[in-house]
Formats: structure tokens, sequence, C-alpha cells
């Protein structure tokens, strides 16, 4: 008699117990996913959107351009003074109007355009305050990157297509900077600063006198940026979390119940 009540109060204490544990582990996870941004996504394939690809007008030397974003020699003075003294950086502390970006080694630029020199590298003032600027990781990204073989003076391209946000943000720029240069910038470096001809919308490509090696590497970087596909198994945490608190509950009763089953006819 003692030995059957003793196996049942152990079945009962377990079963208790054993639910109690695993459903505050499934809970926590729980309060995890739930607290994840939006749309993010597991640590192992993470994306940031935006996060190395950017646009900014690069100013023309007075008397140069449409003058849609005019700069004065008194402002390239001061500029390329701050460049020398301290660096490309320290214009982007203080937010100032514009900034320096470092020029990719071996890319060319206009001559119209203007450009300094810190510690051997060539430097591109560029604009950093809206609306000639499109920032990384303010909530647009890249749907596709793919390298082209070509493009109509025979130099390798990287062509890519935005996702709506992007279109949109790209296609106001364009459309309000013809015939100013667009510094296109790869990982905090200049890559390209063509001159812009036309309002462009969902898609765009860089080109240049790259080399194969040098494109594959901006391909590889670029592609950080691109959003999961639909259906792709890439999903977000607070999709899973459901999931993975019914099968913690499940496999809880079921090791609980055979623990206390084994228990209950041994002392029997």
């Amino acid at each position: 008699m003692k030995s059957i009540l003793f196996c049942r109060l152990s079945f009962f204490c377990g079963l208790v117990l054993g639910i109690s544990l695993l459903w505050s582990g499934a809970a926590t996870n729980a309060a995890n996913a739930a607290s994840a941004p939006v749309g993010a996504v597991e640590e192992s394939e993470s994306y940031d959107v935006g996060g190395v690809l950017e646009f900014r007008i690069a100013p023309q030397k007075p008397g140069s351009g449409t003058g849609t974003s005019p700069v004065t020699k008194e402002e390239i003075a001061q500029c390329r003074k701050d460049l020398a003294a301290n660096g490309p950086m320290a214009a982007k502390s203080r937010n100032d109007r514009f900034v320096w970006v470092e020029i990719t080694s071996g890319v060319k630029v206009s001559e119209n355009l203007i450009t300094g020199e810190y510690r051997g590298a060539a430097c591109l003032l560029v604009h950093n305050r809206a609306p000639f600027v499109i920032w990384p990781g303010t909530g647009w990204g890249l749907l596709s990157v793919r390298k082209g073989a070509a493009d109509n003076m025979g130099r390798p391209y990287i062509g890519f297509r935005f996702d709506r946000v992007g279109a949109d943000l790209f296609y106001n720029l364009t459309s309000a900077n013809i015939d100013e240069a667009l510094a296109i910038i790869v990982d905090g470096k200049v890559v390209s600063a063509p001159t812009i001809s036309t309002a462009v919308g969902s898609q765009a490509v860089i080109s240049g006198d790259f080399t194969r090696e040098q494109i594959d590497e901006m391909v590889k970087v670029l592609r950080k940026d691109v959003l999961p596909a639909p259906g792709s198994t890439t999903a977000p945490r607070s999709a899973t979390a459901p999931r993975v608190i019914k099968t913690y509950v499940i496999a809880a009763l079921l090791i609980v119940l055979g623990i206390s089953t084994l228990v209950y006819f041994v002392y029997r």
C-alpha cells in the first residue's frame, strides 16, 4: 500500500515539476522572440537592410553641374583643411553638411568633383544631409544582386534591384538631381560616381574599370543586403515561437510520463 502511494505521489510530483520547468523555458524563448524586431531572423541567417550600400550626391566645383547642390569655394577650402587636420571621420561625427568618403583604389571620378587626400588615400566630398542622401539601414533593401558580363563599354558591372521602399527613395533622389554626380558607396568607400542622366527607379547598375576580383568582392558584400525571398527558410523568431512552445510541452509530457510509469511499475 505504501509503495503504491509512493509511486502515485512520485508520478504526480514529477509530472507537475517537469511541465512547470519546461513551460518556463518555452515561455522565456517566446518572450525573447516577441521582443525581437519585426522581421528579425536567426543570427546565422541575419541580414542588414541597406547595411553596406548608400548613395550620396557629390557636389561639383563652382561653375559646374546644375547648381542643385551648390558649394562655395570657401566651404571647399574649409573642408579640405579639416580633412588634412582631422581625417574623413571628423565631419561625420559632427554631422556636417558635407563629409569626405574614401575612394576605392583605382576608381576614377570626374574632374568636376571635389576631391582631397588623407594619408595617401583619395577622398570625395559628398552631401551628408537630406534630400541628397539615401542612408543605409533606414528601412529599404535589395531584392537581388547580380554580376553582368559587360556594359555598353565592355566593362563588367553589377546590377541590383531595390525593394519598393528603396525604389521610391532612389527615384526621388535621381529625379531631383539630373546632371549631378551620384556617389555610390559600398562598405564605406566610393566605388563609382556617375552623372545622373535620367530618373531611375527599381533597378540600377554599378560599372567602372573594376577587376573581376573587385566585382566578386562587391557582389559578396552587397548580397548581405538582399532580403529573404517569400517562403524562405529564414523565418522570423516570432513566427517560430508558438511551435517551439508546443514542442517543448509535448516533449515534457512524454519524458515525465515515461519516467513516472517506469517508477510506478518498479515499486508497486
